[in-house]
C-alpha cells in the first residue's frame, strides 16, 4: 500500500510539471518576499532534519526524522524595509497569520504528511507626487500612497520512506516527495485603478537524506518553479470630457475590466550536511541556488550559504545559533542594485510535556545592503502525539 502511495505521488508530481512553461514574470515580486529553505530553520539548516513547522519548506526527506505522530506551526513578525526596490518599502503581508503548519504520520518505513506555507508574502508602499495639467511636474509636493499586495499560499502533500541498515548495517537513505498546489492573490491600488489577481497552478519537490552513520548526513533537494496564470479584475476612474461617444455628461465614471495575467517564481536546489560534532552539539551546512534567472531577466540567480548549530542542555533546553549570506542582485540596463543580506540567527527550544516551543530572531542589519536590511521574529509550537 505504502509504495502505491509513492507511485501515485510521484505520477502527480510528473503531471505537475508538464504543465509549467516560461513566459513573462510578474514585475511587482521582490526577492525579499520569497521565501525559501533557508529562512524557514532552527539553527538555518532543514536540508537534513527540520521541526515540523517547518517541514513544508525543508526536504521532504526529512519526514522520516519524526518517529511518532506530529502536528506544529510557526508564525513570524519582520520589520518593514523602507526601501527595498527604488524607494518601494515592503513588509510581509498579514503578519498575524501562521507562516507555516506541518502534519506527519509515520507507518513503519513510510511517512506522510500535510503542510502549509506563504511562498511568497510581500506588502509593497511607495509615495508618488501628484501631478495635474496645472502642475505637471508635481511641485506642490502633494503625494498619494501606492500599495502592492500579494501573497502565495502553498497546500503540500509529503511522502518519504526510509531504506535502513546500509553501510554495514550503520547507514540509511531517506527518499521524499513533495506534490504542491500554488494559490497566488494579488492586489493592487495606485492613483484611480484597484486591481485584483488571482490563480493557481501546481508544483513539486524531491529530496534525499543520505546517513552515513550515526554522526553525519548528507541532503539533497530539488523544488520546481512556478507559473501562474490567471485573471482578474480592474476597477478605474476616468474623467469624460465633452463630446463623449456614448454622450454621458462630463464628470468622473467607475469602469470595469477583467484581464490576464502572468506571475512566476523560482525554483531551487540545494545541498546541506549535518554533523553530531559531540554529545550536546550538531553543526550544520547549507547551501542552496536559487533560480531567478529562470523567470526574470532582472535579476541574478541568489545563492545563500549557511552555518548553524544546536547545542543541548540536558533537562532544559536546545541553543540554536547561526549565520547566513544571501546575495543578488536587481539588473537594468544602466544599474545594477545589490541585493546581499547577511542573518545572524539565535533561538530557543523548549521541551515540556509533548510539546515543542521555539522562539527565534533573525537580524540583518549589521552586514546587509539597505535593500535586505529587516529583523524576523519567529514564534513556533509543535506537539507529538505519543
Amino acid at each position: 500500500m505504502r509504495y502505491l502511495i509513492v507511485i501515485i505521488l510521484i505520477s502527480s508530481i510528473m503531471l505537475a510539471s508538464g504543465g509549467v512553461r516560461h513566459g513573462t514574470s510578474n514585475p511587482y515580486l521582490l526577492p525579499q518576499g520569497y521565501e525559501t529553505n533557508s529562512y524557514h530553520s532552527f539553527g538555518f539548516s532543514n536540508i537534513v532534519s527540520a521541526t515540523i513547522a517547518d517541514i513544508a519548506t525543508s526536504n521532504p526527506a526529512s519526514l522520516t526524522g519524526f518517529s511518532v505522530p506530529s502536528f506544529g506551526f510557526k508564525s513570524e513578525y519582520s520589520t518593514k524595509i523602507n526601501n527595498a526596490y527604488y524607494g518601494i518599502g515592503y513588509e510581509r503581508l498579514n503578519p498575524l497569520l501562521p507562516k507555516a503548519a506541518g502534519l506527519v504520520f509515520p507507518i513503519d518505513n513510510f511517512w506522510i504528511g500535510a503542510s502549509y506555507n506563504q511562498k511568497y508574502s510581500g506588502h509593497k508602499t511607495a509615495d508618488i507626487l501628484v501631478t495635474t495639467t496645472q502642475d505637471p511636474t508635481g511641485s506642490s509636493g502633494e503625494t498619494e500612497s501606492i500599495n502592492y499586495e500579494t501573497a502565495a499560499h502553498c497546500f503540500s502533500l509529503i511522502g518519504a520512506i526510509k531504506f535502513d541498515e546500509l553501510f554495514n548495517g550503520d547507514g540509511s537513505l531517506s527518499i521524499g516527495a513533495q506534490l504542491n498546489y500554488d494559490y497566488l492573490k494579488n492586489n493592487d491600488t495606485y492613483l484611480n485603478a484597484v486591481i485584483d489577481r488571482s490563480g493557481s497552478t501546481q508544483s513539486f519537490k524531491l529530496g534525499t537524506v543520505l546517513t552515513l552513520n550515526s554522526d553525519i548526513s548528507f541532503g539533497l533537494l530539488y523544488e520546481s518553479g512556478i507559473e501562474i496564470i490567471g485573471e482578474g479584475n480592474i476597477e478605474q476612474s476616468i474623467l469624460v470630457l465633452d463630446n463623449d461617444p456614448l454622450q454621458r455628461p462630463p464628470g468622473f465614471y467607475k469602469v470595469n475590466n477583467d484581464i490576464s495575467f502572468e506571475s512566476q517564481l523560482p525554483g531551487h536546489l540545494a545541498i546541506g550536511v549535518a554533523i553530531h560534532a559531540s554529545e550536546f552539539l550538531w553543526l550544520s551546512q547549507t547551501s542552496s541556488l536559487t533560480l531567478w534567472k529562470s523567470v526574470n531577466d532582472n535579476y541574478n540567480n541568489s545563492l545563500d550559504l549557511s552555518v548553524g548549530g544546536v547545542y543541548r542542555l540536558p533537562d532544559l533546553f536546545d541553543i540554536s545559533f547561526g549565520i547566513l549570506y544571501a546575495d543578488g542582485d536587481y539588473l537594468n540596463s544602466s544599474y545594477v542594485q545589490k541585493m546581499i543580506a547577511v542573518y545572524l540567527n539565535a533561538g530557543i527550544r523548549y521541551a515540556f510535556s509533548n510539546f515543542d516551543v521555539i522562539l527565534e530572531i533573525n537580524d540583518s542589519h549589521l552586514l546587509s545592503n539597505e535593500s535586505r536590511k529587516h529583523t524576523k521574529f519567529d514564534f513556533g509550537v509543535g506537539y507529538s502525539f505519543n
